[in-house]
């Protein structure tokens, strides 16, 4: 964990470049991350992470947390539901395409079958180790077809927008299901389902990674196209 220039140093030396430097705390979409390749690049990168660390709201409980750099081939992401009993219902794997570190589109699809046991598995093992009751997410990285953990998120996932109109239980309705019942089940998919975020620029010329994308489906505003995500099947 990084506080100070000594931290930030010792990082470096320790897990050497390049690196992946995220915000402990008010981390999203991209925001509260560095990269730090070029060994010229350091002083810049401190300096922003330490006006970071100076102006962050959440004062001394903020830190910045270094990692390694890992090549992979792309994010997916699993999202399933335990219940107090352990019963455990699983979405299909979906896989992500960012632009600008901001999610644009999560795909379920048949291609991601090779690699759904794998993440089955390593889901199961999380939550009941946890002894997790509610929705969770799990991010990896496929590495040639080996996943890794990349983020947990105890909570419904934007990458699971989709199953809001492509299944006949919703990531967001299944968060109460473990909660008030020991059935839980997750209708199987067909076909090839993603979902856009902001998939197209608006009149204006403002790119994916500049405009509003709600976490809820709306009306596109006048003089916009695909402002909001949309699921299709």
């Amino acid at each position: 964990m990084i506080t100070c220039r000594d931290d930030f140093d010792a990082a470096i030396a320790n897990i050497g470049l390049p690196l992946i430097l995220k915000s402990a705390l008010d981390g999203y979409d991209g925001k509260g991350q560095w990269r730090l390749k070029p060994d010229s690049d350091i002083d810049a990168v401190w300096l922003d992470i330490d006006n970071f660390l100076k102006t962050s709201p959440q004062g001394a409980r903020q830190c910045v947390i270094a990692e390694e750099f890992v090549p992979f081939n792309r994010e997916v992401s699993l999202i399933g539901a335990r219940n107090a009993k352990g019963d455990v219902a699983i979405y299909p794997l979906t896989e992500n395409i960012h632009t600008n570190g901001i999610l644009s589109v999560s795909v379920a699809a048949g291609e991601n079958d090779a690699v759904q046991t794998q993440a089955e598995a390593m889901f199961k093992a999380v939550a009941d180790t946890l002894d997790y009751v509610g929705v969770l997410a799990i991010e990896f990285f496929d590495v040639g077809g080996n996943l890794k953990v990349n983020e947990i998120a105890p909570r419904v996932h934007n990458s699971g927008h989709w199953t809001q109109q492509a299944r006949k239980s919703a990531s967001l309705k299944t968060t109460c299901a473990p909660y008030v019942t020991c059935h839980l089940a997750v209708p199987t998919v067909s076909g090839r389902l993603h979902d856009q975020y902001c998939g197209r620029s608006d009149r204006a010329g403002r790119s994916p990674a500049t405009c509003a994308c709600p976490l809820v489906r709306q009306s596109a505003p006048p003089g916009t196209q695909n402002w909001s995500h949309q699921p299709v099947c």
